[in-house]
């Protein structure tokens, strides 16, 4: 089976191929002749960057991990301005750092150029801290939005959006959610376009470029004009799902969730009763389509995730067109869909059971009969959740142990004193047996949530506040944070756990390591040069996997900061295991002395390294030397000195 880079290239239309949705976006962008594409890594959506990344080089575009999002949109919307056609990739929450940037582009417009924006939202917050929908921020933005709906309509509207917006001159988004961007389906190819040197150049055009307020004004009067016409073209059924059935049943909706009900009728043997509209434009919705759908049926079932989006705009279409006023609605305002969380098959087959109990459809009884919803919730309700957890030899491990023997050993409360954690794999910590950590907001909150706190808790037995920031999204929003943190003299420990990567994505490069995401060398930039460039005196750097070493410099900052009143800063650094293992950085396993091991449990308990396992018979601590990766922490916690160096044939 070819690999999705030589799929990618095919340049013959026609070809059809099972592909991703990240996979068929970053198609669709080939096909569109994308110049230039930036972005920073954010599940579900890094693949795309990944792949373009990858075939930058070979197929002439330039490729780019940028800080974060708001630099991405801005390098992206900048190439965009000069005449080129730019991508910038993201997930949902990204674009909350995209949209200082984005909320006046779309004013401005993109010059002779095109900008497409490709979203992927967490609906089920699997990976993420909220369940945001960029539809809703799509609106906001007064940016068009378009919704892929499986991964041949991912390839389909990106190519459409890049045509849309160097017509119309604005930036377009493109959402999916993760069962579409991570999901594989069969995509047919278009033609890939021949490429030539191209070179840009920015027309002036200060009115327009430079945002006052007189000319504000003028702007925001066009963008509402050209709004207006995308939603009239729009309303053409050609770029939707469109089709009339026999009964008074209509079914509107938009992305996956749209398929889910699409196949829920069809296993109801319903689909020739019930009419279908599909949604691919979602900003501006196509009024004009959506009140013609409205008008042919009574019962109207809303498929959307996560938010009553669409739904909104239905009861908005229905007052605004003078529809007649005793429509059925099914959708989430009703009570009728949940509100959080993945939509699923069984949930719009319940749905569409009572729609056609209420026009009156007898349903022949299916052999597998349809579960009611409250079953459903019922199960999940008994089923224990399971956390993510670190890989085996995890330097965060040590970091978070080392970190904990130290504040106890200073005799610091730890019921009471606050450890905020930022995203990334180190969010994982409370979760592990080391259960540390009790804040996760966002990129850059861990060490600013800290700074707020220092100046309301005064109890010294609780001080100093703790930050912890990986190193990727130190580089992406925690630089700043330092910054403040130094100039207005915050009393807190900023810990950046610095693992050489962004390992919760899939090991992507960032600014402190020697490589791009195109895998050209480069200069690092050294986090605690930077800190120290800042002002901050106390800077150190440990080996989470030297527990001593580490205790007893968090010790020493811990004092430092009592004594000084300052901040901070202690780095800790190891490579990802994960990385070590795959280059063979593996070490020598260790194992469990039996004559040693009393069972006291101290190494399953404080440290809870996954290799560690327990043997019930011989009611000791073990480790399995197919996990185990040598790094040796466990050895520092071991109380009896049980756990050595040890050999897979001994």
């Amino acid at each position: 089976m070819a690999r999705p880079e030589e799929l990618l290239k095919i340049p013959e239309a026609g070809t059809k191929a099972i592909l991703i949705g990240n996979y068929a976006i970053a198609r669709g962008a080939l096909e569109a002749g994308v110049d230039v594409v930036t972005g920073y890594p954010g599940t579900p959506s890094t693949e795309t960057l990944e792949i373009l990344a990858a075939l930058s080089k070979e197929l002439g575009f330039y490729a780019e991990l940028s800080v974060n999002e708001k630099v991405a949109v801005e390098v992206a919307g900048g190439a965009a301005l000069s005449g080129y056609n730019a991508l910038t990739t993201m997930k949902h929450v990204g674009l909350n750092v995209a949209a200082d940037f984005m909320n006046t582009l779309n004013l401005t417009g993109t010059g002779e150029g095109a900008f497409v924006i490709y979203v992927a939202d967490d609906v089920g917050a699997w990976v993420s801290q909220n369940e945001q929908d960029s539809r809703v921020f799509a609106e906001f933005l007064h940016v068009p939005c378009l919704s892929a709906y499986d991964q041949q309509s991912a390839k389909d509207l990106t190519v459409l959006a890049f045509k849309l917006s160097k017509k119309f001159s604005v930036p377009f988004i493109i959402r999916t959610t993760e069962r579409i961007s991570h999901a594989s389906g069969v995509v047919e190819f278009g033609p890939l376009p021949q490429r030539e040197r191209k070179i840009g150049s920015f027309k002036k055009d200060l009115e327009r470029y430079y945002l006052g307020d007189v000319y504000v004004q003028k702007l925001h009067k066009i963008l509402h004009n050209t709004l207006n016409e995308i939603s009239k073209l729009a309303s053409d059924p050609m770029y939707h799902i469109y089709r009339e059935g026999k009964s008074n049943i209509g079914i509107i909706g938009d992305g996956v969730a749209m398929m889910y009900a699409i196949e829920a009728a069809e296993r109801l043997h319903l689909q020739d009763e019930i009419s279908i509209l599909g949604l691919t434009f979602v900003n501006p919705i196509p009024e004009e389509l959506v009140a013609k759908f409205i008008s042919k049926n009574q019962i109207i079932i809303i498929a959307e995730e996560v938010e009553p989006y669409i739904e909104k705009y239905v009861h908005v279409i229905i007052s605004k067109y003078r529809l007649h006023k005793d429509i059925k609605i099914l959708g989430r305002y009703t009570g009728d869909l949940p509100w959080s969380s993945e939509l699923s098959i069984n949930i719009f087959e319940n749905l569409l059971l009572k729609a056609a109990e209420l026009a009156g459809i007898k349903v022949e009884k299916k052999i597998n009969k349809t579960i009611p919803q409250e079953v459903v919730e019922e199960a999940k309700m008994k089923i224990a959740p399971r956390y993510l957890t670190f890989c085996p030899g995890c330097p965060h491990l040590g970091t978070f142990y080392s970190l904990k023997r130290a504040l106890l050993m200073e005799g610091k409360n730890l019921k009471t004193l606050p450890v905020n954690l930022d995203i990334g794999c180190y969010g994982l910590a409370p979760f592990s047996n080391v259960n540390i950590g009790d804040t996760s907001f966002c990129m850059g909150s861990g060490i600013t949530l800290a700074q707020g706190m220092a100046l309301a808790i005064k109890d010294d037995k609780s001080t100093p506040v703790i930050g912890v920031i990986g190193d990727s999204t130190f580089f992406h929003a925690g630089m700043t944070g330092t910054v403040n943190a130094y100039w207005n003299n915050h009393p807190v420990l900023i810990v950046v756990t610095d693992n050489r990567t962004t390992a919760m994505t899939g090991h992507q490069p960032h600014p402190g390591v020697e490589h791009r995401i195109d895998g050209t060398q480069t200069k690092p930039v050294s986090i605690e040069r930077l800190i120290q460039a800042i002002g901050v005196e106390f800077v150190e750097v440990v080996d989470p996997y030297n527990i001593k070493q580490a205790v007893e410099t968090f010790r020493k900052a811990i004092e430092y900061i009592s004594k000084e009143n300052k901040p901070a800063v202690i780095i800790s650094r190891r490579e990802c295991a994960l990385i070590a293992s795959r280059r063979g950085g593996r070490g020598k396993p260790y194992k469990v002395d039996p004559e040693k091991c009393i069972g006291c449990r101290t190494c399953l308990i404080t440290l809870g390294c996954t290799a560690l396992q327990w043997d019930a018979d011989m009611k000791k601590a073990s480790i399995r030397p197919e996990l185990c990766i040598g790094c040796g922490m466990c050895s520092h916690v071991c109380p009896l000195n049980a756990i050595v160096p040890g050999d897979v044939n001994e």
